[in-house]
């Protein structure tokens, strides 16, 4: 990203995404919730929703790395929000993506490999966060990233509890190296 962009989300509100998600019902968050009840794609705004997926999403990046990541409510061509953290004194923002990967009530050919196989398309500045929102088992061994890829982190996250109260993160699945999940649990 060039200075003037880094200037202006240096100068933004951040949003801490632990009070976000201490307003938002966990439940309203989790998977496997029934057709007859109202979650939050149902029932809150659209921006309201990315917002709430944003703090999730920031919230169990913060537990993976032990330092706080703030929510700047910006949506640009390719991004959904930027994330913000320090390290050694030096902040870092990152503009990140959300996908999801729906229920399978909603759509019943949905994954994670077809996701990723769509990503081809973002830049090399952008981070992907992916919510797998389907029950069962992912098998990460099995997604294959395809080489036109050139985003700069890929991080998959999910429901573990079928309250929402513990979840978990893994990633950066770019990098070499051995991935390593993180289990964290919803804020109360």
């Amino acid at each position: 990203m060039d200075r003037a962009w880094l200037n202006d989300m240096a100068k933004r509100s951040r949003i801490n995404p632990t009070d976000v998600l201490k307003e938002v019902s966990r439940a309203s968050l989790t998977v496997g919730v029934g057709p007859k009840v109202k979650g939050l794609r149902a029932t809150t705004p659209k921006r309201r929703r990315e917002i709430a997926e944003a703090c999730l999403f920031c919230f169990g990046w913060a537990c993976r790395i032990g330092r706080p990541v703030w929510v700047v409510d910006d949506e640009g061509a390719d991004y959904d929000f930027v994330a913000v953290w320090k390290n050694n004194g030096d902040e870092f923002f990152t503009p990140v993506q959300l996908k999801e990967v729906v229920p399978t009530r909603l759509n019943p050919d949905a994954s994670i490999q077809s996701i990723i196989d769509g990503l081809g398309k973002y830049s090399k500045d952008l981070s992907v966060a992916i919510r797998v929102n389907q029950r069962g088992m992912l098998d990460l061994d099995k997604i294959t990233l395809p080489s036109s890829l050139k985003i700069s982190a890929l991080w998959v996250y999910a429901a573990v509890s079928q309250d929402g109260s513990r979840w978990w993160i893994n990633g950066n699945l770019i990098e070499p190296g051995p991935d390593e999940g993180w289990f964290f649990d919803y804020p109360a």
